[in-house]
């Protein structure tokens, strides 16, 4: 059966060579007919993890931002239609994800593919900005609730420096006062005995007495003590003017320095420094933006996708030849049941 196959094929070889040359006809006029279709493929590139970008890769199919990218490059087709087209996937071992679009036209590939990375990037970008900006007030907020803290407790120490150096002072004052008092009877009461001591010896030149001897000697000793106390309380008094003198000196200077506090409410703790620096570096983030996610547009690809032309035409030419060998051979087997 095989050989009488092979020579009814044989006989059959026009038919056979006919098939083919149609397939392959056929073929070519269905590859130059059928409408060319691109991929173009854009990159998102960002510094985060691997869960972040898969999230990313899975918004930039959805249909809200598939329809904010079609808008952007003004097309209307619906994002139904455009998820179809589109397909974003993180690349293994790279911090990146890769978004391929497919279509007629590479023009509109390319710009689809690059306004769904760029889309998705402004959106990140402006996330991060408002999460910036809402960091910034709180960290504001703090700052400002931690220099009122901090400007109140300078304020407290300062008036509480100046309330001991007043009542220090004070103090001072009044025994000072008190010793000067002291010593100003002290100046009486030597006055009064020496004129006592001096009638005494006078008397005594006139009339010896041992009563009025006991006498003088007991004033004398008098006056020898309160001449010993009038030199200590000067001495007493001297110290105290200096220390007075001191404490005002201290005084003034609180003073001067409480007044310089308030109108520059004063140095910042080291805690209020931190902050300002995080605030600092939080207002210059906000004000350059960030460099984080980045993006690659997609170039405009020039080769369409699918086998070529030849492997069409090869496709075609096997089929027909296959075609050509069944048809040949059904003509044999309805020849011979004839």
């Amino acid at each position: 059966p095989l050989v009488q196959q092979f020579k009814n094929c044989r006989q059959g070889k026009w038919l056979i060579l006919l098939s083919v040359a149609i397939a392959v006809t056929g073929t070519g006029v269905y590859v130059l007919l059928m409408p060319p279709s691109y991929e173009a493929s854009s990159l998102y590139l960002s510094e985060t993890t691997t869960t972040e970008l898969d999230a990313a890769a899975a918004y930039m199919q959805s249909a809200t931002l598939l329809a904010t990218a079609a808008e952007r490059i003004g097309l209307t087709e619906s994002a139904e239609s455009l998820g179809r087209r589109v397909a974003a996937t993180r690349l293994e071992g790279k911090k990146a994800v890769q978004v391929t679009v497919r279509g007629r036209d590479p023009t509109a590939a390319a710009a689809l593919a690059s306004s769904l990375v760029e889309a998705c990037v402004s959106l990140v970008v402006e996330t991060k900005l408002a999460q910036l900006a809402e960091a910034s007030q709180a960290l504001e907020a703090a700052l400002a609730r931690e220099s009122e803290r901090f400007d109140r407790v300078k304020e407290l120490e300062h008036l509480r420096a100046i309330a001991d150096a007043s009542a220090a002072l004070a103090w001072k004052k009044d025994l000072l006062a008190t010793c000067r008092s002291r010593l100003t009877l002290i100046d009486i009461e030597e006055r009064k005995l020496s004129a006592e001591v001096h009638y005494l010896e006078n008397k005594l030149l006139s009339e010896p007495a041992t009563a009025i001897r006991n006498v003088v000697e007991d004033r004398n000793s008098s006056l020898h003590g309160l001449t010993a106390e009038r030199t200590a309380l000067a001495a007493l008094v001297e110290t105290l003017e200096r220390e007075t003198e001191r404490l005002g000196a201290e005084l003034s200077t609180l003073e001067v320095e409480f007044e310089a506090f308030m109108g520059e409410r004063g140095p910042h703790s080291r805690q209020v420094t931190t902050l300002e620096n995080k605030y600092q570096k939080l207002l210059a983030e906000i004000a350059e933006g960030t460099h984080d996610p980045s993006w690659f547009p997609a170039a405009v690809p020039s080769q369409r996708i699918g086998p070529g032309l030849q492997a069409y035409l090869s496709l075609g030419g096997i089929f027909g030849l296959l075609a050509g060998v069944a048809l040949v051979l059904s003509r044999a087997r309805w020849q011979g049941r004839a």
